[in-house]
């Protein structure tokens, strides 16, 4: 019996297989249904950005993740734009030799069973990369009880790939836009799996850029004086099959150093509850 066309979108997400143009409608049972199994799966084996010339810059041997930590129990969830290499001393990312595979097209059923719940462990102890400590002060700022290891913070990436070198080093710009444009199916699929009335915090103006391509719809609602150069503070909302997130953000990421030595982290997060506050957030 052949399958309907629904069916047709549910399978090839099932199997991870690349599609060029996927229907996002057809595709939301799916990702509702199978929830985190199914998404870890569709990214995971995900090739778009295994070809000419994102290749050059998409690092192969990494089993692409799209989150850390539990959506499903987060108050709030910070956005960045991908994920960092493995370094010593530092939970590691999966790699494809983890599992014997010799491509992402490889990684059985098992294989994916184990990637997401490596990804529900993530801030489990004491090791997560140290990337994470700034956005959380952040988010510390905004709510001192959102924290990864508390579970009421998680994190998700616009980009699931790593590459080489990291993102804001990719040229030309053109690049940078077409590897996040190849993952943009995946991120918005994501957001299908955070729990209504949850905040998403985005950090740095890439990702400001792929939330409004989303759908989101950001205001400037103020700044906050770094060492160089201002602290914009956004606001927006994303409405989806009846859910909806609270977005906010800033556009300098939370580990851009040269901007926050003066203003730590925390006191943006700070700044940034302040104006929600004004604004009657």
């Amino acid at each position: 019996m052949p399958l309907s066309a629904p069916s047709v979108v549910i399978e090839e997400l099932r199997k991870g297989t690349h599609m060029d143009e996927p229907d996002e409608d057809l595709a939301r049972a799916t990702i509702e249904s199978d929830g985190s199994i199914a998404q870890t799966k569709a990214v995971a084996k995900c090739t778009r950005c295994l070809t000419l010339p994102e290749s050059e810059c998409v690092l192969a041997e990494y089993v692409p993740v799209y989150r850390f930590g539990r959506l499903s129990s987060a108050q709030a969830v910070t956005v960045s734009i991908n994920p960092a290499e493995n370094k010593p001393g530092s939970k590691s990312l999966p790699v494809l030799s983890d599992f014997n595979c010799g491509s992402r097209i490889e990684l059985t059923d098992d294989h994916i069973a184990m990637v997401s719940e490596g990804c529900n462990s993530y801030f489990e102890g004491d090791d997560p990369h140290d990337f994470f400590s700034d956005i959380e002060q952040v988010a510390v700022g905004l709510n001192a009880e959102w924290t990864y290891a508390s579970g009421k913070l998680a994190h998700i990436d616009a980009v699931a790939c790593v590459t080489r070198p990291i993102w804001s080093g990719i040229r030309p710009a053109a690049l940078r836009r077409t590897i996040a444009e190849k993952c943009s199916f995946h991120f918005k699929s994501t957001l299908r799996l955070i729990p209504s009335g949850c905040w998403l915090l985005c950090d740095g103006r890439t990702v400001l850029d792929t939330v409004q391509r989303a759908g989101v719809v950001m205001t400037l609602r103020g700044s906050v004086h770094g060492k160089k150069k201002e602290v914009e503070i956004y606001t927006g909302s994303f409405a989806k099959d009846g859910r909806t997130l609270k977005v906010i953000g800033w556009n300098w990421p939370a580990h851009t150093h040269t901007i926050y030595p003066v203003i730590q982290p925390q006191k943006v997060g700070e700044a940034v509850k302040a104006v929600l506050q004004g604004i009657g957030w």
